[in-house]
């Protein structure tokens, strides 16, 4: 509601799943960093401004808590060129190069997320990577969106 308002809204918020689950991919609580922006002519704008705003929360927290990360031996990826593929590309591109069979034409895998990560990662030298144009019957508000997956 308020995007017509400001236009560009962030929020920072606890998110708590309400299912049961037991999978790498899924945690119960996490923080999410929600964006909604209005009056945009395509997703790639919201790719680029998804892509600032990880580059420069990434350089705050590097120079914010050094000490933490030096600490923790943590690692923060440095955000260069996010490569960005179709759904069909990245299924097809997991495909070719592990040699699998497509069985799921609707959705990824979780063994896809991954390999896809690890193939651009070795490509490009990107953690990151979009994913856009997903079936709307599938993930009906990505249609205009990108799902950015990270290694």
């Amino acid at each position: 509601m308020m995007v017509g308002v400001f236009e560009r809204v962030y929020e920072i918020a606890p998110v708590f799943r309400a299912e049961k689950h037991d999978t790498s991919r899924h945690i119960n609580e996490y923080t999410s960093i929600d964006l909604e922006v209005g009056f945009i002519d395509s997703y790639e704008e919201l790719m680029q401004i998804e892509a600032a705003m990880l580059k420069e929360v990434f350089t705050h927290v590097r120079s914010a808590c050094a000490e933490e990360i030096s600490l923790l031996s943590a690692i923060v990826p440095d955000v260069g060129e996010i490569p960005a593929l179709s759904f069909c590309e990245a299924k097809e591109l997991v495909a070719k190069i592990c040699n699998r069979r497509i069985t799921d034409f609707d959705d990824f895998e979780p063994e896809e997320e991954k390999l896809l990560c690890e193939i651009i990662q070795k490509q490009t030298g990107s953690k990151f990577v979009f994913v856009t144009r997903y079936k709307s019957s599938k993930r009906p508000f990505m249609r205009w969106t990108a799902l950015t997956i990270t290694v």
